[in-house]
């Protein structure tokens, strides 16, 4: 398909952005610029240059990076431009940024998946202490075994059951 009979709602913007870009380097005077007559035929050209390159152009994306590019080009150039020169300057493309909306979830199950979490980290702190006076107990007992020592060992070790076998309940989906 020829590039200058592009549907005119896909390419109006691009036409128009080209057309403002090479009126801006128009009024800078550069050599080997074209005259203020022909500056249409020479937008013309631009277009189908432009369209001649691997760009899908789309007007959200391309229009701020065409106005960055003319720009660059009104600042840098002493003659006269070539599209080549514009694509060279033409800055990537910056996508915007999707956000997806928040998702919804309920206050009650976010409250119990708070309270959960806190059970968790307590349980697991207090299922180490445990550990902890358990070994140092099994320690003494293992010095000198005696009948309440042996009694707080079991109890001791029942706790820790008791709270490992929560703890695991409390990971559960």
């Amino acid at each position: 398909m020829d590039a200058l009979n592009h549907a005119d709602d896909e390419t109006d913007w691009l036409r128009q952005a080209i057309a403002k870009g090479l009126s801006g380097l128009l009024v800078l005077h550069l050599e080997g610029g074209p005259s203020a007559e022909t500056v249409a035929k020479t937008a013309g050209v631009w277009f189908y240059v432009m369209c001649s390159w691997p760009i899908k152009w789309h007007e959200e994306l391309d229009r701020p990076r065409l106005r960055a590019a003319f720009t660059a080009l009104a600042s840098q150039s002493r003659r006269w431009p070539s599209p080549s020169e514009l694509r060279a300057l033409l800055p990537s493309r910056v996508y915007p940024d999707d956000q997806l909306p928040a998702p919804e979830y309920p206050e009650a199950k976010a409250a119990a998946n708070r309270a959960k979490i806190k059970f968790l980290l307590g349980a697991t702190f207090e299922l180490r202490d445990l550990k902890d006076d358990f070994a140092k107990l099994e320690a003494k007992h293992q010095q000198a075994p005696s009948e309440n020592s042996l009694e707080a060992l079991t109890d001791l070790q029942i706790k820790i059951d008791t709270l490992q076998t929560q703890i695991q309940e409390a990971q559960q989906p």
